[in-house]
């Protein structure tokens, strides 16, 4: 079963370590909850943090 989901947060500083840190926050809620984060939908300011996001399982599909 697949379940589509979106969250948005206000970040207000853009660092590589606290908008990878907030996604890992959202991922560990739903984890918490039974859900298994597969998959993020992002835009290409995101990119930069893919690799990190994917070492903890969660495939980054990035929107250019």
């Amino acid at each position: 079963m697949i379940i589509h989901m979106g969250i948005a947060e206000l970040e207000k500083q853009l660092q590589e370590s606290t908008i990878a840190m907030s996604i890992e926050k959202v991922v560990q809620g739903y984890n918490n909850s039974g859900f298994k984060v597969c998959n993020i939908l992002v835009d290409g300011q995101y990119q930069h943090i893919r690799e990190i996001m994917e070492d903890k399982g969660v495939n980054g599909n990035i929107c250019m």
